[in-house]
């Protein structure tokens, strides 16, 4: 009976553990419950449930508890429960969730994502500073580190050149320990900035570390100035590395190169203040001509203006970034009009800016172009190793400089012209039309006209161009011209229409068959004429055989008299000028013309070659020597204020008061006439016909004509030297002619009088050769006359 209840007792105490085990920590059971009775519970502990109902072992007898093993595991479950029970209630006092047991977190299926949000935003900073701001309108889930989103309204990352705004219609964003690692977009892609600088694209991705940004194409972008389409776009945030593959479109609105189109291979920049490369062979096609002001996109859709299109980025959601895509880039405009030949420029390598709206461009390696100067004028082409574009400001004249054995080429109505130098400059208008042309050192110009070819030659050449002609130019520095009538050389050059201008550095010309020298020359193509100013010297070269300055028709001078036919004459005097079609050349100021030994001087001398006519006026001085039959020189001077000289005669009339002198003698007149005659051939110059001297034959004086020989003195009406007799004879027309004779005191009158220069006879003439007459002799003071012969 006592084991049968000993036994009862153990179950029932057995139940109750288990009970107690059950509970849990979360029982709060009493920390120090009352040692058991037996019959009855402890009371629960407050806030704790329990069971009620009778107890099986009430009205049983009260037993001292017993050192059993049951006893010993009660002890140990206590000394759990009351430390746990404690904390419990502490955390109940400070507020805060006791801790629960970990649980696995279940995996998040890929197609069934584990949350949802209507408003996603993110931000992230760097040392205390924005760095990334994320908006979308919907996040769709997350799933391990990624979180997928859509309508993303406003993706803004911060960079040195200043932030980038990007909106798409979806993408997801991958995270790293809280941050941002990459963001991959889809769907209308569109990036901008507060430069107003935007691109377009299918997709794009962000990676944080290396800062990149990834557009596959096409991608669109639009800058101020400039828009244009390409392939795939690279971009680096913290230098502002940007590479677009092409093959890219790229259209200019400002700048320097406002309305036109490029094409490039790609186009790429190292940074935000590193011009912008284009790259390939890269090809600039300018508006073409006639075209009207409105651009019509493919689409039929106007274009918006530029301020428009160049407008802040707008932050309005994905609906208005692509309303404002639609609106947008539409592709190249199609122009509307009648066009004509439409300007173009290539090059293998390209450079622009970095300034924007671009300011400068440099182009490299086989530059090619063609140019409109005006719509009905013909183009300028050129080709150059390297060309650099530049407009200082907006609206001002932009400038071209072509470099590298750079050549020009253009036409007018005289012909196609050619300009070559090492380094060409082409100043434009604010309309772009070119307007002045530069080129230096060592430029050559060529210009081929009907009659032949033109080539001008200098250190510095400059051209101004008006309506598509060259108008005026101006060359410097070692200027050498040849023309199919003749060649020149100076220091400085100008050129308008048909004159020349030569001066600096005593300018030289030689046309006409003539070399003149000068201070200043001046030529008029026009006009066939050309003046000499300043210290003039001409060279007028004598007839050749096959020379290259031989005329064909006779020397020149052989309008001057008493020069040899071959033999040059020089010519010097402070004015001149030359007419080409009538052979005309006309000396002022003091004139000298002189060959070898014989001159002439005057104040001023007209040659009509034509006409073989030589006039000479002002203090007239001819200065020479002849040759006597028995081969003495004997000088002579003629002096007299005015000559001329008729090549056909080959006679020389001096006027108004002359003089003819020789050693010894000399022989005064009104006006006295020279005869030459063509003298025996001497040696000629190099390449010309053998000289052939001038030879005086005969001088004749007439009115108030006066013999002075040693002691003779003279008086006739006429008078006519014999010089290879060396006589003069005195005739008497309307009074009798008279020889004085001081030495010995004879007095002759009579008709005509012969006086022999080299002896002391004097013979007395009638009024026919061998007619006697009557003369009047006289010595020492008596008179005799007589018939004599």
């Amino acid at each position: 009976m006592t084991e049968s209840r000993r036994s009862s007792r153990q179950r029932r105490r057995a139940r109750a553990f288990s009970r107690i085990r059950k509970s849990g920590p979360f029982s709060r059971q009493d920390p120090d419950p009352a040692p058991e009775r037996s019959g009855t519970l402890s009371p629960p502990a407050a806030g704790r449930s329990c069971r009620s109902g009778p107890d099986p072992d009430r009205g049983s007898k009260a037993r001292m508890p017993m050192r059993t093993p049951t006893r010993y595991v009660r002890v140990m479950i206590l000394i759990l429960i009351v430390p746990l029970a404690g904390y419990v209630a502490y955390s109940i006092l400070r507020g805060r969730t006791p801790p629960r047991s970990a649980r696995a977190a279940p995996p998040i299926s890929a197609s069934v994502p584990s949350s949802e949000m209507k408003k996603f935003i993110f931000e992230q900073t760097q040392e205390g500073k924005p760095l990334y701001s994320l908006r979308a309108s919907h996040m769709v889930g997350t799933e391990s580190n990624v979180i997928l989103l859509e309508g993303i309204e406003s993706f803004d990352i911060q960079r040195p050149a200043g932030p980038v705004r990007v909106s798409a219609d979806k993408g997801k964003v991958l995270t790293e320990e809280g941050k941002i690692s990459a963001v991959e977009l889809e769907g209308n892609v569109v990036a901008q900035s507060e430069k107003g600088e935007r691109f377009e694209a299918p997709s794009a991705k962000y990676l944080a570390k290396e800062k990149t940004i990834t557009a596959p194409g096409p991608v669109r972008f639009r800058a101020p100035g400039f828009s244009g389409e390409g392939k795939t776009l690279e971009e680096e945030i913290g230098t502002g590395s940007v590479l677009l593959a092409g093959p890219v479109t790229i259209r200019c609105d400002q700048g320097a190169l406002a309305g036109w189109t490029v094409t490039a291979a790609s186009v790429s920049r190292k940074s935000s203040e590193s011009p912008v490369v284009l790259a390939g062979r890269v090809r600039f096609a300018g508006p073409e001509q006639g075209q009207v002001a409105a651009a019509v996109a493919p689409g039929g859709t106007e274009e918006r203006s530029l301020p428009e299109r160049n407008a802040a980025p707008s932050h309005q959601g994905p609906q208005a970034v692509r309303q404002e895509q639609q609106q947008g880039l539409q592709g190249p405009p199609a122009f509307v009009g009648q066009t004509s030949e439409q300007e173009w420029i290539e090059a293998d390598r390209v450079s622009v800016g970095p300034s924007v709206p671009p300011t400068g461009a440099r182009f490299e390696g086989s530059v090619r172009g063609l140019l409109q100067a005006a719509p009905s004028r013909p183009p300028i082409t050129f080709a150059a190793s390297r060309l650099e574009l530049s407009r200082p400001a907006p609206g001002s004249p932009s400038r071209a400089v072509l470099a590298g054995q750079a050549q020009l080429q253009s036409q007018d109505e005289q012909g196609p012209m050619h300009l070559q130098a090492p380094e060409i400059a082409i100043g434009f208008d604010p309309e772009g039309r070119p307007r002045a042309v530069e080129a230096r050192p060592e430029a050559t110009l060529v210009r081929e006209k009907k009659d032949g070819q033109e080539t001008l030659q200098a250190q510095e050449m400059s051209f101004d161009i008006e309506a598509g002609r060259l108008r005026t130019a101006t060359a410097r520095g070692s200027v050498r011209m040849q023309t199919p009538e003749g060649r020149a050389g100076g220091e400085q050059a100008s050129f308008a229409e048909s004159r020349i201008s030569l001066e600096g550095g005593r300018p030289w010309i030689r046309q006409e068959n003539r070399l003149v020298v000068a201070d200043r020359l001046e030529s008029d193509s026009a006009a066939g004429q050309l003046r000499a100013q300043g210290n003039v010297h001409v060279r007028l070269p004598p007839a050749g055989r096959g020379s290259h300055d031989a005329p064909s028709d006779g020397s020149v001078n052989d309008t001057l008299p008493l020069f040899a036919s071959g033999k040059p004459v020089f010519v010097e005097s402070p004015d001149a000028v030359f007419l080409s079609a009538s052979r005309e050349a006309s000396f002022r100021g003091g004139v000298r013309a002189w060959q070898e030994q014989t001159s002439l001087q005057a104040a001023s001398l007209d040659l009509y070659q034509n006409e073989g006519i030589a006039h000479a006026w002002g203090e007239v001085v001819t200065r020479g020597i002849r040759q006597t039959s028995a081969g003495n020189q004997i000088p002579y001077t003629i002096s007299a204020p005015e000559m001329f000289y008729e090549e056909a005669s080959a006679q020389l009339r001096y006027r108004e008061g002359c003089s003819y002198r020789e050693t010894g003698s000399s022989l005064h007149a009104d006006e006295i006439l020279v005869d030459q005659s063509q003298g025996p051939e001497g040696p000629g110059s190099a390449g010309t016909s053998p000289a052939r001297g001038r030879r005086i034959e005969r001088v004749e004086a007439l009115g108030h004509v006066s013999l002075i020989s040693g002691s003779r003195r003279g008086t006739a009406d006429r008078a006519e030297h014999l010089v290879s007799e060396n006589k003069v004879t005195l005739v008497g027309e309307l009074k009798p002619a008279t020889v004085d004779d001081e030495a010995q005191g004879r007095h002759f009158e009579g008709p005509a009088l012969t006086v022999d220069l080299s002896t002391d006879n004097i013979a007395v003439l009638g009024a026919g050769s061998g007619e006697r007459g009557k003369v009047r002799f006289a010595q020492r003071g008596r008179d005799a006359s007589g018939d004599r012969r």
